[in-house]
């Protein structure tokens, strides 16, 4: 789990820290069964939204992220 932290950590500081990293940025880290991914959007746009998607019989619950036309930009455990 250390390693995969610090495998997170250092990617997250190259991805802010780095001029070639401003531009939208995704990651994903996988170790030990353990999977981390995030992204950023490049995008000046004042109004974000989040929204969430209670879990059913048949899908998991999620969260979205996007702007005011409630198109996902990102999201989190979307499927079967």
């Amino acid at each position: 789990m250390k390693n995969l932290l610090a495998a997170l950590g250092l990617g997250l500081a190259i991805a802010l820290l780095t001029s070639a990293a401003r531009p939208c940025t995704g990651f994903f880290v996988y170790q030990d069964g353990r999977a981390f991914a995030g992204n950023n959007e490049d995008y000046w746009d004042p109004d974000t939204k989040v929204w969430f998607v209670p879990a059913t019989e048949d899908a998991y619950g999620c969260v979205f992220f996007g702007y005011g036309n409630l198109f996902p930009q990102g999201g989190m455990n979307r499927g079967a």
